[in-house]
């Protein structure tokens, strides 16, 4: 019965008739088809979602007409009275089933017959609720920015929401059934109906933060960290009692996280080692594309023993967690230690749910016991793992892995102190690689053998325990560590090496020297740069602005993170290098910087070309050492003659860089941020760090697949192999991999402009022509003037072509491409191909409206004519109604002083502005400022005498000459939409009216201005 009663319910429906009138008024008449056939009626419209509108419309045009009325009439709709007929027609089925059905079963069989039993009900699924809110916990703790205050208010509110709406249903249910249910025998089925709603709270095992911490602890997820005693330290401290100052001691502390207990929890995780197994090496003889590939693991495996190895990278690095500049620096700096399992396929290593937190101390704790007080502990518990191994029981693998310390990541003075070398750049042997001085260090172009450090010259150098004659300045701790050996850690750090160090020093000297020369000045390359497309994947590591102070001190800090250096000097070929004159040494330098940087970011590279990067790089050092006489080599650039052995010792370096361990850090800062709490900060920091990486684990966000073509939110990854011309794709991207054979295709999301414009249309139609033919017409319509019907044919040819460069780069691209562009009738020929139904919209219209806004204008401003910068009785009527725009549809926009009106003034100079005849059009447009004249406007020329008249548009300081000022207004209109301008601010009404009024071109972005409304609802009522 119960079930028949939810199915009533559920059934309950419109007629699909509605659904058929309401297609035939938006106009979508083919829509009706796809709708019938998958039963599409009132009710299921208006409960549809996006996912399944775009499986009912595919097309993007037509879905995206469908989606601005779906959603424009689901508001206005009231769903109340839709969800009232809905019940009452269920209710009257159900009411004839109870009366007809049931209540005539009670005069034949015993009572319990008809009791409904708890066996007929399904009983809800538990363990999907637990998941929701589960999975509802963890977002809000993966977003570092709410406090765990915030965390518990929100589920609280949440909870008061659940119980209000079903004890709402609950009194609306009994209500119902109590009307149509009239025996008295069917008190106790209404009864027991009325228990399902009986409030089971999701969150009562989650509703604080103790409770969500001892289920985490409970589902063996979390792994607490521990505090561990250094030591004692003397602190004062004001006795509350006696309110003087005493002298405490105090433990001295660090935060730890059983690295047992972790790799344990890490690696049960779904799928976690499922990937781990299928991670292997290249398949190709001599190519290098994991760290199985290289040496070094190659040696380690000769004797393994069959136990799945897990090779671990350990990183450290210093974080301020206060404000760097404030009163407060370096007095809460901490230095972070985190774990990553280098087994793991190249993007899941990348999430940041991959790299571990193991440790948190304080620096001066640090300073104070050394570097080898901390990770003792480390290396005890890494010393049992590999002897006992770690026993993992989950689908996906049962057995004993064996984890150990592979390599030591960080940057240069991190892993310096980690592994016992010098501590300063300044010392006679600063290299962890060789033993080669610092003098001859300074101008070396290829790597010493002779030099190179091993166990044996390390051991010697230990037992000589001279820092200025070794470079050593400890044995670290790290050598009892089995399989381990600090002389054979050979990882290098691409971030700091070269983006925070090679490349810096070098763009600065080569930017000072092409700006000396004459090639370009700063303000021109900062143009550059503050103008230039970086594309969707760059757009948030655009570099900022380049300062001259910074290029005349090149050895100083070059204002620019490493992402956006990285930005920089990818780019900086495309921004300037058309400037540049060919064969300039500064610039090839440059070039083959990039070319070395090409090859150490490679996701693959062969021994062959590890060769000829070393090759590479001592060409690169003898340029820099040629054309910078001045200058020696910094022992940045020293560590590049390392790289290629490193990379055939190690496989691909980008998987040791510490780009993704530093961004890291945020998430810690962000926690210190949020909870303004300094006492024993590392403590806080390490549990609500846990916290929230429990949660993680808990719902599996980990593991990041690595399979291809899944579409995601904005964009979809596209498997190569299945095209066509996949193959020739691939060769022109450069991608020799097929495991890497797939693209990323990201959607930008439009930005809505501040401006009621209509944004230009993304059309997917293409010229007739090929964009070899397009190529040439372009370089012919630059050097050619005659014949006018030849430019106006290879300008039709290519409007498709030049609205995607307007789009992607900006009008001034497309006007330096295509300089005909400006040519009289081009403007109105690429806008009656681009939008061709409003082409004439103004002729049209403007005969006849004009009379209709000069009546308009007069009875809503009598003095319009009077207040005019200028007598305008020399034109006629229809150009008189255009004077008339700024009166009527009058912008407002934010001053300084608030929201107010644009001055009259200004609104019709922005629009209109009319000057003496006499007036020197040159001298005119070369003396607009364009930062207070915006462009483009309409200038007139008359002479009183004579009556005469002229009529330009104005943009770019050029003037295109119009017959006549309707053709002027025509033109200067479409000019904003050919070349995707905006509108001025002082005038933005009266383009809209034109806009929306006259030219029927709707933005749905954009609200239409009341002005505009009221003149429509005038115009409407006459």
């Amino acid at each position: 019965m119960l079930e028949h009663l939810t199915e009533l319910l559920h059934c309950a429906s419109m007629l699909d008739v509605e659904v058929e009138n309401l297609l035939e008024e938006w106009g979508m008449t083919e829509l009706l088809k796809p709708f019938e056939d998958n039963g599409i009626d009132m009710e299921a419209l208006l409960l549809l979602d996006e996912p399944s509108i775009c499986e009912l419309v595919p097309k993007i045009g037509l879905r995206v007409k469908f989606l601005t009325k779906w959603k424009a009439y689901t508001v206005k709709t009231k769903q109340g009275e839709l969800w009232e007929n809905i019940e009452q027609e269920a209710y009257q089925n159900v009411g004839k089933n109870f009366n007809n059905n049931l209540c005539e079963a009670d005069l034949e069989h015993d009572d319990d017959d008809c009791i409904i039993t708890h066996e007929d009900q399904d009983e809800p699924d538990e363990d999907s609720i637990n998941e929701i809110v589960l999975s509802f916990l963890a977002t809000l703790r993966s977003y570092n920015s709410i406090p765990f205050s915030a965390v518990n208010e929100i589920i609280a509110q949440v909870r008061e929401i659940l119980a209000a709406i079903i004890l709402n249903l609950k009194r609306k249910t009994e209500i119902k059934l109590k009307k149509l249910m009239h025996h008295e025998k069917n008190v106790e089925q209404i009864s027991e109906v009325l228990d399902i709603f009986n409030f089971i709270d999701p969150f009562e095992d989650f509703n604080s933060e103790y409770k969500q911490v001892k289920f985490l602890k409970s589902k063996e997820v979390m792994t607490l960290s521990e505090e561990k005693v250094l030591g004692q330290s003397i602190n004062f401290q004001i006795d509350r009692a006696e309110g003087v100052p005493m002298q405490i001691p105090k433990d001295d502390t660090f935060q730890y996280v059983p690295i047992s207990k972790l790799l344990k929890r890490v690696l049960e995780q779904k799928e976690m080692m499922s990937s781990i197994m299928e991670t292997q090496g290249s398949l190709k003889e001599n190519e290098l594309s994991s760290f199985l590939d290289g040496d070094l693991e190659k040696k380690c495996t000769e004797n393994c023993e069959g136990i799945k190895n897990i090779h671990l990278l350990l990183y450290s690095d210093e974080i301020e967690t206060s404000n760097p500049l404030g009163s407060k620096k370096s007095i809460h700096k901490l230095c972070a230690f985190y774990v990553s399992v280098l087994n793991l396929p190249r993007d899941m290593q990348s999430s940041l749910n991959n790299i571990h937190l193991l440790a948190l101390v304080n620096s001066k704790i640090l300073s104070k016991y050394g570097m080898d007080a901390i990770l003792y502990q480390f290396v005890e518990d890494m010393k049992d793992l590999y002897l006992h191994g770690i026993s993992i029981d989950c689908p996906d693998y049962s057995g004993v892995v064996r984890p150990q310390l592979f390599q030591v990541i960080g940057d240069n003075l991190g892993l310096h102190n980690m592994l016992g070398y010098a501590g300063s750049f300044s010392a006679n042997y600063y290299c962890r690689f060789c033993k080669m001085h610092r003098s001859n260090a300074a101008g070396a172009l290829q790597e010493d053998v002779g030099l190179l450090r091993d166990k044996e010259s390390y051991n010697k150098d230990i037992a000589t325990a001279n820092l200025t004659q070794t470079g050593l300045a400890r044995s670290s701790l790290l050598n009892y560590l089995p399989k381990y050996h600090v002389s054979q850690n050979f990882a290098v750090d691409i971030m700091h090496d070269i983006f925070e160090g090679v490349a810096p020093l070098e763009v600065k000297l080569i930017l000072e020297q092409l700006i000396n020369d004459g090639h370009f000045t700063l303000s021109e390359l900062n143009h550059k740069i503050s103008s230039f497309n970086y594309g969707f994947t760059d757009s948030k590591s655009r570099p900022s602005l380049i300062q001259s102070s910074s290029i005349a001190n090149p050895l100083g800090a070059s204002g620019q993170s490493a992402a956006q250096m990285m930005c920089l000097t990818f780019n900086l070929p495309l921004i300037i290098g058309h400037k540049v004159p060919e064969n300039n040494n500064f610039w090839e330098l440059l070039l083959l910087l990039l070319d070395i940087i090409k090859l150490i970011m490679s996701a693959s590279i062969s021994e062959e070309e590890s060769f000829a990067l070393g090759a590479m790089i001592r060409d690169h050092h003898g340029l820099y050492l040629k054309i910078f006489p001045h200058m020696h080599l910094i022992p940045k650039h020293h560590f590049l003659l390392h790289y290629p052995r490193c990379i055939r010792l190690l496989g691909p370096l980008q998987q040791y860089s510490s780009m993704r361990f530093e961004g890291k850090h945020k998430q810690l800062k962000t926690y210190s941020k949020i909870s303004n709490n300094f006492k024993k900060i590392e403590k806080t920091l390490a549990y609500k760090y846990q916290v929230s990486h429990a949660f993680s684990m808990l719902t599996n966000r980990m593991h990041i697949t690595s399979q291809r073509g899944i579409e995601m939110f904005g964009q979809c990854v596209i498997d190569l192999t299945s095209y066509e011309n996949g193959d020739n794709i691939k060769a022109l991207l450069g991608i020799t991999d097929d495991a890497d054979s797939s693209l990323l295709l990201v959607n930008s999301l439009e930005k809505q402009s501040h401006v009621f414009r209509k944004v230009m249309d993304t059309s997917t139609d293409k010229d007739p022509v090929s964009e070899d033919e397009a190529s040439m017409m372009r370089v012919w319509l630059i050097h050619n003037n005659e014949p006018k019907t030849k430019i106006e044919e290879y300008m039709r040819k290519t409007v498709y072509t030049r609205a995607q460069l307007v789009r992607q780069e900006g009008f001034g691209e497309a006007v330096s491409q295509y300089p005909k562009i400006l040519a009289s009738g081009m403007i109105e020929q690429d806008f009656q191909i681009l939008y061709p139904e409003a082409a004439e919209k103004l002729y049209e219209k403007w005969p006849t409206l004009h009379q209709t806004m000069t009546v308009y204008a007069d009875k809503n401003f009598p003095n319009w004519k009077e207040q005019l910068p200028w007598n305008c009785s020399h034109l006629d009527e229809e150009e008189q109604a255009f004077l008339s725009l700024p009166f009527v549809f009058q912008s407002r926009h934010k001053r300084k002083k608030g929201i107010g009106s644009a001055s009259l003034t200004s609104s019709i100079r922005s629009f209109i502005d009319i000057n003496p005849n006499i007036t020197n059009i040159d001298e005119f447009c070369q003396s607009i400022v364009k930062e207070e004249r915006p462009q483009p406007f309409i200038l007139v020329l008359w002479d009183e005498k004579q009556k005469t008249r002229q009529f330009f548009t104005v943009f770019e300081r050029r003037c295109l000459l119009s017959a006549s000022l309707l053709k002027a207004v025509d033109t200067c209109f479409k000019l904003h939409f050919v070349l995707d301008l905006s509108y001025q601010i002082d005038c933005f009404a009266t383009w809209q009216f034109l806009q929306h009024f006259v030219f029927e071109l709707f933005n749905d972005k954009a609200p239409e201005l009341n002005c505009v409304r009221a003149f429509r609802a005038y115009y409407n009522s006459m």
